[in-house]
């Protein structure tokens, strides 16, 4: 943003999507376009050389005067399609833009169909009172910009078809006037009270009720209220709102409150409810208590997380297999009792790690059991807890860790008692050796009785 050396270079914005290029000359320099050109100044009014067909004037405030005569003016010249950019005596400056001339009004005066007015009750009586008291008040009263006896200000905007009204405190813009926004004392001019009445929320009275910390009016007319921590607009007033801890924010729309839970956390009865369905879900829902995921492709939902899913072993790894369960869907899961990213961590003895560890054991799996084993040398000692002293272990045998007992036990950890033999143990075999001695005899006799008869 340049406008030539010595000038002050701004942007302001000239329409919704746009801007314009303002320069503020120093004294003996007028705007021209873009840049700001030296010119000519005197009592009199004297006319640029510079080649245009139209000129300007404005009035400098560099020097006020006493005497509306001795003004000192200058010409500012504009290319012959423009138009004369003058917004009256009581301007700052003049400026064309593409969309029409932009008046910079003294305080005290507003743009007013092109020419900066009053916007006090009474006109300066002087061109010296360019600069209204400070006592003086700065009601509207022009026809074309009033907001009633409770504005304090009045403009017209920038396109020059709507009024904006500036209002004392308790009181709000409606329909161009300054209303009051509840029920208070206001005094009057002829030292009596008036009591202004609180508008229904229907209106656009500016309160939010009392969990509000403030209110206004936007440029579409409509009310904007900025309520307290757990609350929200919701119909005019500021309404609670409040999804719990896991919440980040809550809003109220025409089907109820709204929250916006934290990640692993849904709505359920107005507060975020804890609802996880895994890394892969892109979506968790609980309805009457019950928890429903919905999954990324290539995921399904498998005891309440969202698994991968599988159609052929090939498409499992890390050790996991292919494994069908309930509503025909197959995933890719670790053998029993295991679990990990390649499946190498055992469940079953994951639990008992740390107890095997404290008796200087190891931990030892045999056919889906899962047993605390002493290291070789050493043995059991269960009353103590420990593997201690020198013991007769047979160490692993064909993948299966085996121990020697003392007499009495057995078992894979020596916890089974031998039951001790009975006399029944040795009638068997009595009888077996009753029973051959038997039949030795019978067909010993049987071979004596046919010799004899061969006799």
């Amino acid at each position: 943003c340049e406008c030539g050396k010595g000038a002050n270079c701004t942007y302001e914005q000239s329409g919704w999507f746009s801007a314009k290029k303002t320069c503020i000359c120093p004294n003996g320099y007028l705007a021209n376009g873009e840049k700001c050109i030296a010119v000519s100044t005197s009592t009199s009014l004297r006319t640029s050389t510079l080649p245009s067909s139209t000129t300007t004037h404005f009035k400098d405030m560099s020097t006020p005067s006493t005497n509306s005569d001795s003004t000192i003016r200058t010409t500012k010249t504009f290319p012959p399609s423009t138009r004369d950019c003058d917004c009256g005596k009581y301007a700052r400056d003049c400026t064309l833009s593409y969309w029409g001339k932009v008046c910079d009004c003294m305080t005290g005066y507003t743009p007013i169909g092109g020419i900066c007015e009053a916007i006090e009750s009474s006109t300066p009586s002087s061109t010296t009172d360019i600069f209204p008291s400070s006592t003086a008040t700065t009601r509207i009263t022009t026809p074309e910009c009033d907001c009633g006896k409770y504005s304090t200000d009045c403009k017209i905007s920038f396109y020059g078809n709507r009024k904006i009204c500036y209002c004392m405190n308790g009181y709000t813009p409606i329909n161009g006037w300054c209303e009051a926004m509840e029920t208070s004392s206001v005094p009057t001019t002829d030292n009596s009270t008036a009591t202004a009445v609180k508008p229904e929320l229907t209106t656009l009275a500016c309160d939010c009720g009392k969990y509000s910390k403030g209110c206004r009016i936007s440029w579409w007319r409509t009310k904007v209220c900025d309520c307290m921590n757990g609350y929200t607009q919701n119909d005019g007033i500021c309404a609670e709102c409040d999804c719990g801890k896991y919440s980040k924010g809550c809003r109220n729309s025409w089907f109820g409150k709204v929250c916006n839970c934290f990640p692993g956390y849904t709505q359920v009865n107005g507060t975020c409810a804890k609802c996880y369905c895994g890394k892969n879900a892109k979506s968790c829902t609980l309805k009457g208590g019950v928890k429903k995921c919905a999954c990324k492709k290539g995921y399904s939902e498998r005891l309440g997380i969202c698994s991968a899913t599988c159609l052929l072993p090939g498409d499992c790894s890390n050790g996991t297999v292919c494994t069908k369960a309930e509503g025909g869907k197959s995933f890719c899961e670790c053998p029993p009792n295991f679990r990990g990213k390649m499946c190498e961590i055992s469940i079953l003895c994951e639990k008992l790690e740390s107890i095997c560890q404290a008796m200087g054991a190891v931990c030892v799996l045999k056919d889906s059991n899962a047993y605390c084993g002493c290291p070789r040398g050493k043995k059991m000692n269960f009353k103590l807890g420990l593997c201690e002293g020198n013991s007769q272990l047979g160490g692993v045998v064909g993948g299966i860790f085996t121990m020697n007992c003392d007499e009495g036990y057995t078992g894979s950890r020596c916890e089974e008692k031998v039951k001790s033999k009975t006399s029944n143990s040795l009638l068997w075999p009595i009888i077996f050796l009753s029973f051959f001695i038997f039949i030795c005899i019978m067909q010993f006799g049987m071979l004596c009785l046919l010799c004899g008869k061969r006799k």
